[in-house]
């Protein structure tokens, strides 16, 4: 799944690398057509970019986690329990 993710992110970085070509710009027609597949990959994309930012975020509260301060392990299990119920409803 997620190699088929970082494709379609690929892809939309291609597409907004081709959105900015002169070329394309002038022609009416491809700039429709790319602009149309770019809108329809943008959600995707998004909720990839924020399920990777999760991960990190939830790889930075393990290591906050082995930390010796109680109050600083404590609200790094506490975040790590909404990072990971957040990471649920993603999927």
């Amino acid at each position: 799944m997620i190699d088929r993710l970082e494709s379609i992110k690929h892809r939309y970085d291609e597409l907004n690398t081709l959105l900015m070509d002169p070329e394309i710009i002038t022609n009416v027609k491809k700039l429709t057509e790319l602009s149309r597949e770019q809108s329809h990959l943008q959600p995707v994309v998004d909720l990839f970019e924020e399920y990777k930012a999760t991960l990190s975020t939830i790889e930075d509260l393990k290591e906050m986690a082995k930390e010796d301060d109680p109050d600083i392990i404590e609200m790094a299990k506490l975040q790590m329990q909404r990072k990971v119920m957040q990471e649920d409803l993603v999927k």
